[in-house]
């Protein structure tokens, strides 16, 4: 009799899967930012603002963009300022010669946003810095305190990282100007004086001469005269007390501006709000007729200060 032996047969092995794998972790961003005052005039025009981008951690690309803010603007190019229901337009814009207009999220290029990479390490940040402007507004806007908010968001990349809001104040006071320019002219603000010569006078009367008073305001204004010789012209030598009258119109008005020099005489008035060319009001003098032989020969002058007041 045979006898087989059945050993089980034992595979003994074994498999070793490998695998590798490197986690990148995010670009660690924060904005570093502060809130945005403007007090207007009438020469405002843009005011530089700086913020700096903040990382941490391994080298990244960014991408920072500004919102079109929270008063309801409906793209970019309609930013605005709200005082109650009174809107007031400005504009963000990434170059001082304000031609970029900065933009957000999927729009943001190297034109209409800042676009930059960090290198590997930590603590390292730039400072960047975009224009706010105010464009010029006619009518004036009235005065009042203007506001709005935006935000600044950082990418790395496309992914946003982090967020700044920033609350943008504008105070518009009550103010006005005045410009005396020659008959037709633009108002100019740097044309505040206005120098009139009549001649050599004559027994036929002085020749009348005129140039335009223009007024601009954001608020309700009065303007008043005041002569240094009470509506006269005086010999200009030390010592002489003889006098020319005159006479002096507003728009066609005559005023007599006798005792003005310690009384303003209110030559024009206005309400509201005017355009930035202001209210054209003309100025008419003309010297009186030389009748009396013992008039002394010489230079006869006289200075009228003119001024403009806000009134409501």
């Amino acid at each position: 009799m045979k006898y087989r032996s059945l050993l089980p047969l034992i595979l003994i092995g074994s498999i070793t899967f490998g695998f590798s794998a490197v986690c990148q972790a995010a670009c660690t961003l924060t904005l570093t930012t502060s809130n945005v005052s403007v007090s207007w005039d009438l020469g405002f025009a843009s005011q530089a603002v700086s913020f700096t981008l903040n990382k941490n951690g391994q080298a990244c690309n960014y991408k920072v963009g500004l919102t079109a803010g929270g008063t309801g603007a409906g793209n970019y190019t309609t930013r605005r300022m709200l005082a109650g229901t009174t809107q007031l337009p400005y504009q963000l814009y990434k170059d001082s010669g304000l031609s970029k207009i900065l933009e957000d999220g999927t729009a943001i290029t190297v034109a209409n946003g800042f676009v930059g990479s960090f290198p590997n390490g930590n603590n390292r940040s730039v400072t960047l810095t975009y224009y706010l402007a105010i464009p010029s507004q006619s009518p004036l806007k009235p005065s009042g305190s203007y506001t709005d908010t935006y935000s600044v968001n950082a990418y790395e990349d496309t992914t946003l990282r982090t967020t700044a809001s920033v609350t943008l104040t504008t105070t518009v006071p009550k103010t006005t100007e005045l410009s005396q320019v020659a008959t037709g002219q633009a108002f100019d603000s740097g044309q505040s004086n206005q120098s009139l010569n009549f001649g050599t006078l004559t027994s036929s009367g002085g020749t009348t001469l005129s140039y335009d008073l223009l007024v601009r305001s954001n608020a309700g204004y009065s303007v008043t005269l005041s002569s240094q010789n009470n509506g006269a012209l005086k010999h200009a030598a030390s010592g002489i007390t003889q006098t020319l009258p005159y006479s002096f119109s507003v728009n066609s008005v005559s005023y007599n501006l006798t005792g003005s020099s310690t009384v303003p005489v209110t030559v024009a008035t206005g309400t509201g709000q005017t355009l930035t060319s202001g209210v054209r009001n003309t100025v008419s003098i003309t010297p009186s007729s030389i009748t009396d032989l013992d008039v002394l020969s010489g230079t006869y002058t006289d200075n009228i200060t003119v001024t403009t007041t806000v009134t409501e």
